[in-house]
């Protein structure tokens, strides 16, 4: 067989293909006496099978047969040599080559420690990169074969070439050696190196020419604040500078989501804001992380200055921050040239915002600095003169003024003793006015929309005039003592005005619409319920708020067999039934309510399991109530809204029906617990309302409507 090739034929299973990979030896000098003794060991990645096909003395080729489509990883056995490993993805590559060198002995050891030594380790060499080229470890190595045991380990390299070593432990950070050589046959002894748990992140830094950058520091700080469960360690700052290849890795890493920063001198910082590390694993970065020069920006502005020679300002801001604080924005007026300057920034995406003298945004851009470069942009500012006046009813208020468009430019103004205001806007359309009548910490007042017309050569004028209705009062505590609070204004439910008092309880709403609002408020000592207040046009209505204490009330729902209920749907009404909140229980099948009245509570819990469970709460107990759910019930459908009571009491169930029926009617179904229920159209007892029912596992319909009405 000498000179001659040796096919080897395999049985494949029936609808696997079979490929001819032709692999040729290209031994060294001081290695071609292994040629002699040497065998093809392919491995299919995938299956983990191992073939092997003996190579013919003196011969330098030998065929493999592999699956087609499998990955394969092919080396060469030959005592006293060592073999490079190719990994091939597809039979259809070509030809593969392999180097043969003589072969070296590594050993070294772990540090002892805290870290039990692991039960196996694996070796990878590297080739060093070419002058010239990254230093980054290239995707895939040569695997190396070595013997292990108690700490202590030996591997078998390649003699007289220089590579990059990688030993890898499960559950610990890879341990790394740069450029080793070890001369064939001698035993090359390495320092031996400590052992670090948790999770680990390596990678490269590099400058704009692609060149490894010694020095750098790179941070690898928690993304947010976070608690860690019991046996688990806290995320935390970890530190680590490059070596003269540009490498870096930092271990012990807790599980978490990180931010990943790195600075070196002369150059802009990078941020990775989002680094995933799970515990125990390794990660390498899969790309160099490149610093550039420090950007710079230049904004030319048109016109340079505002109509009374004052300057503009421009504020900037990173988009993503460096640090995980937000900093300030940096701030300064342009020259009056018009040209505002900013040097030494991180090459990243900005967004800037140019405001005039009196704080007003009349123009927002973002601009793109991440290629580390000086960028000029040139800005011309719109401005759009008007002048206006405004009142409330028929007098003039003094006030400032703020406008605002869903773009997020905004105009500031403020009135005189007349009213009167002058405003200059960056754009024409509809801008929507906001009052503080007392200073931009006191209470405010959003006005309709006001339409900026095109710029004229003479300003437009502005009218902006606001009901005259007037609500006044003060706020005191259970004693009568005046208190801070916040005050609400409601109307049909709705939010109208909302206002911090002063400490003397004060409050002073203007603008106001005429018609009828409730008035409620909020302090430290307690709440005030809502009071009705009805206002007349043109005149000032007065309401006095007493806050009252509030009463903490809790329970804790449970199935029939003494299992916390979690995530039920709880709502609690204070006032028979006309108001409701909702609620939902904890793991420990637990609610809270905060009453600011005395007296019985309203309660319905609602699960997917159970039927709802209506009852009452009484606010005299310090304990939680226990509520325990009905194993069985039976279901109650609703046509239309309905009130639902049982003992009295009625309890609106809509919140559980969902649209489901035609002609626009309203349909649901809910679980009760078995009794005698009336179902009514609105929250009183009358002649309208109706006796059902509830038995275990039946279903009723019900439409709770007068009769002429509830025909579709």
């Amino acid at each position: 067989m000498t000179g001659r090739t040796l096919f080897l034929l395999l049985a494949l299973p029936a609808g696997v293909f079979a490929a001819d990979v032709v692999v040729r030896i290209a031994p060294v000098p001081a290695a071609s006496g292994c040629l002699s003794h040497a065998t093809i060991i392919a491995l299919d990645v995938d299956g983990g099978e191992e073939t092997r096909v003996v190579v013919p003395d003196g011969a330098r080729s030998a065929t493999v047969v592999v699956k087609d489509g499998h990955p394969v990883l092919i080396r060469v056995s030959a005592p006293g040599c060592w073999s490079e490993t190719a990994e091939l993805t597809t039979p259809h590559e070509g030809d593969v080559i392999l180097a043969l060198r003589p072969v070296a002995h590594l050993q070294s050891a772990f540090e002892p420690g805290r870290v039990k030594f692991p039960a196996s380790i694996e070796a990878t060499a590297f080739p060093l990169p070419a002058s010239g080229e990254r230093a980054q470890l290239p995707a895939s190595g040569h695997r190396l074969d070595c013997s292990y045991a108690d700490g202590k380990w030996d591997c078998l390299g390649p003699a007289d070439l220089p590579f990059d070593l990688r030993l890898t432990t499960p559950g610990l950070a890879p341990i790394y050696y740069w450029g080793v050589i070890a001369r064939a046959g001698e035993v090359r002894s390495l320092e031996p190196r400590a052992l670090h748990p948790g999770g680990s992140l390596s990678g490269w830094v590099e400058g704009p020419d692609g060149k490894p950058l010694e020095g750098a520091r790179l941070l690898l700080a928690p993304a947010a604040t976070a608690s860690g469960e019991e046996g688990h360690a806290l995320p935390r700052e970890v530190f680590a500078r490059t070596n003269r290849r540009g490498f870096f890795q930092l271990t012990g890493i807790a599980d978490g989501e990180y931010r990943l920063v790195s600075r070196v001198e002369g150059f802009s910082p990078v941020l990775l804001p989002v680094v995933n590390i799970r515990d125990g694993e390794s990660l390498t970065w899969p790309r160099a992380i490149r610093h550039l020069p420090w950007a710079a920006l230049e904004v030319r502005l048109d016109p340079p200055v505002d109509s009374d020679g004052k300057p503009w300002t421009i504020e900037l801001e990173e988009r993503i921050p460096l640090a995980r604080e937000a900093t300030p924005p940096l701030r300064h007026a342009a020259s009056l040239e018009g040209i505002w300057r900013a040097e030494r920034l991180r090459a990243d995406d900005y967004r800037a915002v140019v405001k005039d003298r009196s704080d007003a945004i009349l123009e927002r851009f973002d601009v793109d600095l991440s290629k580390g470069a000086t960028t000029t942009i040139p800005l011309s500012i719109h401005r759009i003169m008007t002048r206006g006046v405004l009142r409330v009813g028929d007098a003039p208020l003094e006030a400032e003024i703020r406008f605002t468009q869903q773009s997020g430019r905004s105009v500031s103004a403020k009135t005189n003793s007349l009213g009167e205001f002058d405003a200059a806007f960056p754009r024409p359309g509809s801008w929507t006015p906001t009052i503080y009548p007392h200073g931009p910490d006191g209470a405010r007042i959003r006005a309709k929309s006001i339409n900026v017309p095109e710029a004229t050569e003479t300003p437009a004028s502005i009218e902006i005039t606001l009901p005259g209705g007037r609500i006044q009062g003060t706020v005191v505590d259970a004693k009568g003592s005046e208190e801070r609070a916040a005050v609400h204004v409601m109307r049909d439910g709705r939010l109208v005005a909302q206002q911090m008092t002063d400490d003397d309880g004060k409050f002073d709403f203007i603008g106001i619409d005429e018609g009828s609002y409730a008035i409620d408020g909020e302090g430290r000592s307690g709440t005030a319920p809502g009071r009705p207040a009805h206002v007349t046009k043109g005149e000032t209505t007065e309401v006095k708020l007493q806050l009252e204490p509030v009463h903490e009330v809790s329970a804790i729902v449970m199935t029939p067999n003494g299992a916390p209920a979690s995530g039920a749907v709880v709502r609690v009404s204070a006032d028979g039934g006309e108001s409701w909140t909702l609620l939902f229980t904890d793991v420990e099948g637990r609610f809270e309510y905060s009453s600011p009245r005395r007296g019985p509570l309203q309660v319905i819990v609602m699960t997917q399991l159970y039927p709802a469970l209506v009852a009452q709460l009484r606010q005299e107990s310090s304990t939680p109530a226990t509520l325990v759910l009905q194993p069985r019930g039976g279901k109650l459908r609703l046509r239309s809204r309905g009130y639902v009571g049982r003992g009295g009491t009625l309890a609106s169930l809509n919140m559980y029906f969902l649209p489901g029926s035609p002609f626009g009617l309203y349909e649901g179904a809910a679980y009760l617990e078995p009794g005698v229920y009336t179902v009514c159209a609105e929250h009183v007892l009358d002649g309208r309302c109706r006796q059902v029912t509830i038995n275990p596992l039946t279903e009723q319909t019900v439409d709770p409507r007068p009769t002429e009405e509830a025909t579709p």
